[in-house]
């Protein structure tokens, strides 16, 4: 017997064997496997002519029947032997376990392919510069409060000495609808400069900052006079300092916050 794409199998020991190849091949059978199921194919009707049919040594036919059961080449008789699954049944079946492995690999392909997206965005994003002039540090101070959508602003120094143009640069932030958070952390100033009102107060001293999610600028004065910022670019350390941040000024009692968020 013969089925769609596959040729007259003949009893030539060079049929056998280009077909076991064949199995081997593109069905990953091993060559027991492969011989045992040409057998049956062929009508082989016990154990013993199986095995004589096969070259399979008589005390493993078993042993490889079964396995073949369980890839889905042969089921059961009730005379208490197998009989061969049709090529084209095994084929189709065979087709459908590589299909759905190919969809397993593919989806983990996208999973590591996301994951490294994800670390790769990250690793961009991690850097630290330093920034010359408050210029610099009002530029990057904007843009990291734009890109992460809230911020805190701290203002003890640098800051102060610059609060006009501070205010001018929150109140553009406001208007693009980002959540601005500014609050005096200088104990040593009495009253908060007019144009930062209605900035929160901090009974602690910390340095002028900018903070985010994704970023923290730290500001000193320099020797000149000027301002220099260090600016570093890493949510997996921006994240907790802003997340400390919203701590101190919640258990400082300052409503400065929601004055922001309502302003």
């Amino acid at each position: 017997m013969a089925w769609r794409g596959w040729r007259v199998l003949g009893s030539s020991s060079g049929d056998i064997d280009e077909f076991v190849e064949r199995l081997q091949r593109s069905f990953r059978l091993t060559q027991y496997e492969a011989r045992l199921y040409l057998a049956i194919l062929r009508g082989a009707r016990n154990p013993r002519e199986a095995s004589s049919m096969s070259g399979v040594p008589l005390p493993r036919i078993y042993d490889v029947v079964r396995v073949l059961e369980s890839k889905g080449f042969v089921i059961p008789t009730e005379e208490g032997w197998y009989r061969a699954v049709p090529p084209n049944a095994v084929a189709v079946s065979e087709i459908a376990r590589i299909e759905e492995e190919a969809r397993r690999r593919a989806r983990e392909v996208m999973d590591v392919a996301s994951s490294l997206e994800a670390l790769a965005r990250r690793w961009e994003r991690e850097e630290t510069t330093v920034l010359e002039g408050i210029s610099s540090v009002f530029s990057a101070a904007a843009e990291l409060v734009d890109e992460a959508g809230s911020g805190y602003i701290t203002v003890s120094n640098v800051f102060l000495v610059h609060a006009a143009r501070l205010a001018g640069l929150v109140d553009a932030l406001r208007s693009r609808g980002r959540l601005v958070v500014v609050a005096v952390a200088a104990p040593w100033v009495e009253a908060v400069p007019e144009p930062l009102k209605p900035a929160a107060r901090l009974s602690t001293w910390l340095p002028d900052m900018a903070v985010t999610s994704e970023g923290v600028i730290i500001v000193v004065p320099s020797q000149r006079g000027e301002a220099r910022g260090l600016l570093v670019r890493s949510p997996s350390y921006a994240a907790p300092v802003a997340e400390w941040l919203r701590g101190l000024l919640g258990s400082s009692g300052s409503r400065g916050e929601q004055q922001h968020a309502d302003r």
